[in-house]
């Protein structure tokens, strides 16, 4: 049940429960009651005062409106409000005919084209990113090519270089390495040997010019401590043995004593020696052609050999067997026309080397 009241100066209609109203004439009459005794005690119509705080909500006017009782209807099942979220919510005790604002719906997106996700792009290199990638290419061109030129045997020759043209010697001077070239020089052969016929002339180290002049080692060949004399000998050609140079001197002499020869005179060149009436230059029997190159100290200094200068020294292969920081050496002088082995010289010495075929 619910009051339907209506306002006859205006004729605004509103309405109110049944429960509302008897709970608003209790309030009423007890605060009719309160004013009561706040006038100490004079009479109030209560129905006048509960009649003038009904007032019109519309006008205002009190006691001028009409009362009728009505009976409730089930309310319709509210209708669902788009964005009902975001809707203004209608008050309870509306006026009739209220509209509630409907909340304007928003506009459906656009639907987003699917797009393919475009290729990764490749991280660019850096300028010293590639400066280093450079460095390292030209290094590793520069390695291959180094391996390449050792692993190649023999010299290199450049093609505005012509070989020069001249003799074994000034060729020897000019390699590098032991054993890696061909020897092209003058060679004897002695019986079943084969020797050189010149002092080797081979510039390595370990080795000088008599006098450390260059004149010298063109006309007496170079001298040579022990260790450089062993590797020195071209290609094919190795340092002779002391038995080696005892198969030469028995073939020159086969009576001959060690002491007592004239093996020395047989194989010294016939120029090139001090003179001596009882010796001096050989008869070269066999194109030996030995000369005095003489020999080198471990100090720096230099000897010529012999008494009065003039001697030539000859290294062997063989250690000797009493030192083993010497070696056997055949020794030719000036004076004398014997030539012998010696194996008191030390190893540091300086002397001329002749090597023989393999």
């Amino acid at each position: 049940m619910k009051i339907k009241r209506t306002c006859r100066r205006c004729g605004y209609v509103w309405y109110g429960s049944v429960a509302g109203g008897i709970a608003a004439g209790i309030l009423k009459s007890f605060f009719a009651g309160l004013v009561t005794a706040k006038t100490g005690g004079s009479y109030i119509d209560h129905a006048k005062f509960r009649d003038e705080l009904r007032l019109c909500p519309n006008c205002g006017a009190s006691d001028s409106y009409k009362t009728e009782y009505e009976k409730e209807e089930p309310k319709p099942a509210p209708k669902k409000i788009p964005n009902e979220e975001h809707a203004i919510r209608p008050y309870i005790y509306s006026p009739p005919g209220y509209i509630p604002k409907k909340v304007p719906e928003k506009a459906a997106k656009p639907e987003q084209k699917k797009t393919e996700p475009a290729p990764e792009k490749k991280p660019e290199l850096t300028w010293y990113e590639t400066l280093l990638g450079w460095l390292i290419i030209i290094a590793i061109i520069v390695a291959v090519v180094f391996i390449f030129r050792c692993s190649c045997s023999g010299p290199s020759e450049t093609p505005s270089e012509k070989p020069p043209e001249t003799n074994e010697k000034e060729q020897m001077q000019k390699e590098s390495g032991s054993n890696s070239i061909e020897y092209e020089g003058k060679t004897v052969k002695i019986g079943t040997q084969t020797w050189m016929a010149e002092n080797l002339n081979y510039d390595i180290a370990g080795s000088k010019c008599y006098e450390n002049k260059p004149e010298n080692c063109k006309k007496y060949g170079r001298l040579y401590n022990w260790a450089a004399a062993m590797k020195a000998c071209p290609k094919g050609w190795h340092l002779p043995s002391n038995d080696e140079w005892n198969i030469l001197f028995k073939f020159v002499e086969p009576k001959a004593s060690e002491k007592n020869n004239s093996i020395g005179k047989k194989l010294k060149a016939k120029t090139g020696w001090p003179d001596h009436p009882k010796a001096g230059n050989g008869t070269d029997n066999y194109g030996f052609a030995a000369l005095p190159g003489g020999l080198g100290n471990s100090d720096g200094s230099f000897l010529a050999g012999g008494m009065s200068g003039g001697g030539g020294y000859w290294w062997s292969s063989t250690t000797s067997k009493s030192n083993a920081t010497n070696a056997y050496s055949q020794n030719a002088f000036f004076s004398i026309n014997s030539m012998s082995s010696y194996d008191g010289n030390e190893k540091s010495f300086g002397f001329s080397v002749r090597c023989i075929k393999d």
